[in-house]
């Protein structure tokens, strides 16, 4: 859509950033040279607004120029004024270096075409998830896809659709320039936008890069999971951003994994809260180990994705009779077909996944 003013702006400086990371001068030049070839770009059929096409254009407005240098002819500036070709053979290996910055993002480059595509209809669905496994072990990649991802998210923002967005590592995202201003800047605004931030931090150690934008004031609520280091000088400094008392974080070091958890909330205090979770619901949620992910990977292999949840639970001994209503009873919202057929389902007694997407 870069024949909208507003996203072809976006692009430009996404494809700035690019060229920054990757070395190349960020210049007037180089913000000349890419809004003109966007702009040659948004000419073409919108099937074919790829960046393949856009480094094709490069490729043809760069031979064109280096053809013009090879036959002494010069150049002139805004003001009329002749430059020489040494002017020109400058500017040839300013382009060249954009083209090379831009080719490993390309099908069949380095970065095997992760961005080299129409624009999918990612967020049509209720339910999206963008893995960043991968993107985490490239972190020349990790900035480009993660800022393209946000953008993608932003523009779903719609007051008459609530949107729940959830950052899973999010301490591993903020090791990007510009992260924690980003994050900020949500935090701030998103709620306005009829959608609800959750960023989750696993580590430690990186949670003082956006400990600053989790005041009180932009994450009115926050939940602390058991910790048995919570009360160590290392980890304690981490709780200590976030206004937590040594008391706090002594019931953080004693909480009891998967049921207990500490909760502040501006409105309702603090104090621990318990999960009584039967294990089967624990079975559903709280598998996370790497010899629960072979597993995954093997169930999901050998009875494909419509038989994995039967599959799964049925290694965990299934769903005993006594854990049915309290599965019930966790569906709040259901319409009475859907009910039905729930019901239908369990009373016949074969394992049961229910995911809901409010």
């Amino acid at each position: 859509d870069i024949d909208d003013p507003a996203e072809l702006r976006w692009c430009l400086e996404w494809l700035l950033r690019i060229c920054i990371q990757q070395g190349v001068e960020g210049g007037i030049a180089t913000q000349a040279y890419l809004d003109a070839r966007l702009l040659d770009l948004a000419k073409r059929p919108h099937d074919q607004r790829t960046l393949t096409e856009l480094v094709t254009l490069c490729t043809l407005h760069n031979t064109l120029v280096e053809s013009r240098v090879s036959t002494g002819v010069g150049t002139r500036d805004l003001s009329g004024l002749s430059k020489p070709n040494e002017y020109r053979m400058k500017r040839v290996e300013l382009y060249r270096s954009i083209e090379r910055c831009l080719r490993p993002f390309l099908r069949g480059g380095l970065y095997s075409g992760i961005l080299d595509g129409v624009q999918p209809h990612v967020l049509d669905s209720h339910l999206v998830v963008f893995e960043q496994m991968g993107l985490v072990k490239t972190p020349r990649l990790l900035e480009a896809v993660s800022q393209y991802c946000f953008h993608l998210t932003e523009r779903r923002f719609d007051t008459r659709h609530p949107m729940w967005l959830v950052m899973e590592e999010a301490a591993v995202l903020a090791t990007m320039p510009k992260f924690a201003e980003q994050v900020e800047a949500w935090l701030l605004t998103i709620r306005k936008a009829g959608a609800s931030l959750a960023l989750i931090i696993n580590s430690l150690e990186l949670a003082a890069d956006i400990g600053a934008a989790m005041t009180s004031e932009n994450t009115p609520t926050r939940y602390y999971f058991p910790n048995i280091e919570a009360l160590t000088p290392q980890s304690g400094k981490a709780y200590d951003l976030f206004g937590l008392t040594n008391e706090e974080k002594r019931l953080i070091a004693t909480a009891r994994p998967y049921r207990d958890i500490y909760m502040v909330q501006r409105e309702m205090g603090r104090r621990m809260i318990q999960l009584h979770f039967p294990p089967v619901i624990l079975d559903m949620v709280a598998r996370n180990k790497d010899e629960d992910h072979e597993l995954m990977d093997k169930l999901c292999a050998q009875y494909g994705p419509e038989g994995f949840a039967a599959a799964w639970l049925a290694h965990h001994g299934g769903v005993e009779p006594e854990n049915l209503f309290f599965i019930l009873q966790s569906v709040t919202i259901l319409n009475p077909q859907t009910l039905q057929e729930l019901i239908t389902t369990i009373s016949s007694f074969r394992p049961v996944m229910v995911v809901i997407d409010t």
